[in-house]
C-alpha cells in the first residue's frame, strides 16, 4: 500500500489532525511484527511524513516463550525497519520470562506484561517520549469488555480500553480486525526466511485457546456471532455508552473522594446512591477490586468493626483497609507479612476446628443440606484430616475451578487483592496424595473435592479468628 491510497491515508492525516490536537509530538510503539503494531508503525511513519514536527521510535521485546519462534520475530522486525527505512530509532530487549515469573510467582500472562511496562516506561522516560502508542484494535476492546464483565467490573472496566489514557495512545482502536489485516496486508515485502513477500507475522500463541483472551476470541465470541448477528455493534454501543456514563460516575464520586484521602466516614458511604461503587473506587488506585470492594460494603452495613483487608497498589505497597465505628480507613503498611497479619499468611497455619460427621447420621444430612450455604472461612472435604495437609503455593501451581477449568493459584491470589509479596507464604490445604490444592481459607474451594452426598465420612474445618498475645480475638474497634 502507497502513501496515496484513500483509506489509508483518510486514517493518517485523521491521526495526524488528533495527535496536534493532543498535543503530542512523539510515540514510542511497542512493535511486536503483528498486522496491528504493523500497520500502526506505518501509519506513524506516514504522519510523521505530513507532520515534520512528530516523530517515533519502536520498541520490541522478545520474551523467550515460543522458541524459535520468538527469535523469528525479532528479526522479522529488524527487517521491517530495513525495508521501510525512517528516523524511527529501534529497542529490542531479550527477557528471561520463565525465570521472572518463577521468582515473582506470576503468571506468563502478568509476568511479560509487566517486563514489557516497566521496559517501555523506562524508554519514555529516558527519551521524553509523550505516549505509548499499541496496536489493540476494535476486537480488542470488545474482548476486554467481555473479560472485565466476567471479573464482575463496573462502569471503569466495562468501557474498555481508552484511546488515550495520557499513558498510552492507541491509534487504531477504532479498526476492526479484520480492517486491520487487509490493510497491512498491503505493505508485504521480500524477506529471506519467508519464500513469498510478507507483510506481518502470526503469533503461534494467538491461535490457540491456551489464554482468557485467546478462548473468548476464538470460542465465545463466535458462538456468540451465530446467535446475535448484531454482536460487534452492540458490544462497541456498550462500550461507547460505558464510558460516557463513567465519566458522569467519576464526577459524581471524585468530589467525595477529594475531600477524604484516609478515611472514608461510613455516614458518606451509606448515603451514597451506590455505597458499593463507592467504595471501589475509593480503594482503587490501592489495589481495590469490585469483589473485594463488596466485602467491605457487606462488612460496613452489618457494622463488622475491626474487619480488615490488605491491599497491594501498581508500584507493589501495601495498604491496610479496616472498618471502624465512623469510617472506612486506610494507611500504608510495610509489605512483609510480620507486620501486616493476615489471617492465611505466616509461619504456621491457619487455626481451624475440625467437625466429624458419619453417613447415616442426623449431622452428615443436615450439612449436606447447607453445603450451598458454606462460607469460604469453611470447607466441607471428604475423609478425614489426615488425608490433607497445610502447604505454599509453588510456581505454577493450579487450581481446579470447574470441570474442564483451572487456574493458576497466583491468579487467584492477585484477583482476591493479595500482595506480591505476601503471596508464596499463602497457606492452602492440598491433598496429601495429589498434593492438588483444595482450599485457600477465605479465598476459594477446589471444584474437585466437592461433596457427594455418598462419602462414608466427611468433616469440616472452620477458619478460626487471630487472636492476639492477651487471648483476645484481634478484632478493634476504634
Amino acid at each position: 500500500m502507497t502513501p496515496d491510497d484513500d483509506s489509508f491515508e483518510k486514517i493518517a492525516r485523521e491521526l495526524c489532525r488528533e495527535l496536534r490536537l493532543r498535543h503530542i509530538r512523539s510515540l514510542l510503539l511497542g512493535l511486536s511484527g503483528g498486522a496491528d503494531s504493523v500497520l500502526t508503525f506505518h501509519l506513524l511513519r506516514r504522519v510523521a511524513e505530513i507532520n515534520p514536527d512528530f516523530h517515533f521510535g519502536v520498541a520490541h521485546a522478545n520474551f523467550n516463550l515460543r522458541g524459535d519462534e520468538s527469535m523469528r520475530d525479532q528479526n522479522f522486525v529488524a527487517a521491517l525497519l530495513n525495508a521501510f527505512p525512517s528516523a524511527a530509532k529501534c529497542w529490542t530487549r531479550s527477557f528471561d520470562t520463565e525465570r521472572f515469573c518463577a521468582e515473582n510467582h506470576l503468571s506468563t500472562e502478568m509476568g511479560a506484561r509487566r517486563l514489557r511496562h516497566e521496559w517501555f516506561d523506562e524508554i519514555v522516560a529516558r527519551e521524553a517520549y509523550d505516549r505509548i502508542a499499541t496496536g489493540h484494535n476494535a476486537d480488542d476492546n470488545e474482548e476486554t469488555l467481555l473479560m472485565n464483565l466476567l471479573r464482575g467490573a463496573g462502569t471503569s472496566g466495562l468501557r474498555g480500553m481508552q484511546r488515550d489514557n495520557q499513558r498510552v495512545f492507541r491509534p487504531i482502536l477504532r479498526l476492526t480486525r479484520d480492517e486491520v489485516r487487509r490493510m497491512a496486508a498491503k505493505f508485504s515485502f521480500r524477506h529471506p526466511d519467508f519464500p513469498e513477500p510478507i507483510a506481518y507475522i502470526t503469533d503461534s500463541s494467538n491461535l490457540t485457546d491456551d489464554y482468557r483472551r485467546n478462548f473468548l476470541r476464538h470460542k465465545v465470541i463466535p458462538l456468540l456471532e451465530e446467535r446475535w448477528q448484531g454482536t460487534h455493534t452492540a458490544l462497541q454501543t456498550t462500550l461507547q455508552l460505558m464510558t460516557e456514563e463513567s465519566a458522569i460516575v467519576e464526577r459524581a464520586v471524585g468530589t467525595i473522594i477529594a475531600r477524604h484521602t484516609d478515611a472514608l466516614p461510613n455516614e458518606e458511604i451509606l448515603n451514597f446512591a451506590s455505597p458499593l461503587t463507592l467504595i471501589y473506587r475509593w480503594t482503587l488506585p490501592y489495589g481495590g477490586t469490585p469483589s473485594r470492594a463488596a466485602e467491605i460494603a457487606r462488612a460496613i452495613a452489618r457494622r463488622r468493626f475491626g474487619a480488615r483487608w490488605i491491599l497491594s497498589d501498581p508500584s507493589g505497597e501495601c495498604h491496610e483497609f479496616v472498618v471502624t465505628t465512623s469510617a472506612l480507613r486506610r494507611k500504608r503498611i510495610d509489605a512483609q507479612p510480620d507486620s501486616a497479619p493476615h489471617p492465611i499468611t505466616g509461619d504456621y497455619p491457619p487455626p481451624t476446628a475440625p467437625q466429624h460427621f458419619i453417613k447415616g447420621s442426623p449431622d452428615y444430612d443436615s450439612i449436606i443440606a447447607s453445603l450451598r450455604s458454606t462460607p469460604l472461612s469453611e470447607v466441607i472435604l471428604p475423609g478425614v484430616p489426615a488425608d490433607y495437609e497445610w502447604r505454599h503455593p509453588e510456581a505454577g501451581q493450579r487450581m481446579r475451578i470447574s470441570t474442564k477449568a483451572t487456574k493458576l493459584i497466583s491468579d487467584i491470589l492477585k484477583e482476591n487483592g493479595i500482595p506480591v509479596a505476601m503471596r508464596p507464604r499463602i497457606w492452602m490445604l492440598c491433598s496429601r496424595t495429589s498434593g492438588h490444592p483444595v482450599w485457600i481459607p477465605g479465598i476459594r474451594r477446589a471444584a474437585d473435592s466437592l461433596i457427594q452426598g455418598s462419602e462414608p465420612r466427611i468433616f469440616r474445618l472452620t477458619l478460626q479468628p487471630l487472636r492476639s498475645a492477651s487471648g483476645h480475638s484481634d478484632q478493634s474497634a476504634e
